[in-house]
């Protein structure tokens, strides 16, 4: 056996060996905590595109299926809780766990104005019959079920904590609402007709699609939160408390869809977060005989 292969066998057999101590030590040095956490925030979907819409029939199809389309404002509010695992050692913050969230979102859509369609009235002239759904707003409402893994740290009373979160909607729920038109425009008359509601020409006569199930989704969404510890600065001493801590801070999370079933999001808020210690043993470097 060459040296140079012995001198890297040692070497991992080193840094096997002092990460497991290490590790070991640190895991025993460290405070482990039951998470629990709840928050309230505001909620921004953002991206799709609307296709060129060329007919009545290719605006039938899209209006009231719950597609991703542009948008032209959004607003919503989303609120979530969870339970999990946080590990603290020293400044070192180590965050996994299982949460469940709600959104619910009204995103306006952009308008389809003046699709023309032939058509015959009944006294069998022939017109040009120019549609319009304006005003259309698109309520969404979905359930998520989330991973995190967060890192961070902690000094004195204020934390923070980076990472990711795979989300999976497992239900979700979009209905659309807006207002509809019809203008009816002759070759034989000077001025087309609107506000006939008898003949069918009507103006902006609100209308209400059926709900729409959303089929199942999921994303990932970059996450980060800041805050101060309401219970005051936390102690690094051997000795543990079994007193609970208290968290309030600021979150945001980006959403990144994969696919086109859902919008990426940004979401803002506020977040409460409740630490029960867990009892470990203490870190022990005696020698026995």
């Amino acid at each position: 056996m060459s040296y140079k292969v012995t001198y890297r066998r040692f070497c991992i057999l080193l840094g096997t060996l002092f990460i497991s101590t290490f590790g070991s030590y640190a895991l025993a040095a460290g405070t482990h905590y039951l998470r629990g956490a709840a928050s309230v925030g505001y909620v921004h979907d953002m991206g799709g595109q609307t296709p060129e819409i060329t007919s009545v029939d290719e605006a039938q199809a899209l209006i009231g299926s719950g597609q991703v389309e542009r948008l032209e404002k959004s607003n919503g509010v989303g609120t979530g809780i969870g339970i999990g695992y946080r590990y603290a050692y020293k400044h070192l913050l180590i965050d996994v766990g299982l949460g469940c969230d709600y959104r619910y979102r009204v995103n306006q859509l952009t308008d389809i104005v003046n699709i023309e369609q032939p058509a015959v009235d009944e006294e069998g002239y022939d017109y040009m019959g120019l549609h319009t759904w304006s005003g259309r707003n698109n309520t969404w409402q979905n359930v998520g079920l989330n991973i995190p893994i967060m890192v961070g740290g902690e000094w004195n009373s204020v934390y923070f904590l980076v990472g990711a979160k795979l989300n999976v909607n497992v239900w979700g729920k979009s209905q659309e609402k807006g207002k509809y038109s019809l203008v009816a425009d002759y070759d034989r008359y000077m001025n087309a007709f609107s506000g006939m509601s008898n003949h069918g020409y009507v103006t902006d006569e609100p209308y209400a699609c059926a709900p729409t199930t959303c089929s199942f989704s999921w994303d990932v969404r970059a996450c980060a939160e800041v805050g101060y510890c309401l219970s005051g600065a936390a102690s690094y001493s051997r000795t543990r408390s079994v007193s609970p801590r208290y968290y309030l801070g600021a979150y945001a999370e980006y959403g990144i869809a994969p696919n086109n079933k859902i919008y990426n999001s940004l979401e803002v808020g506020a977040k409460l977060t409740i630490l029960l210690p867990i009892k470990a043993k203490e870190a022990c470097m005696c020698l026995s005989e």
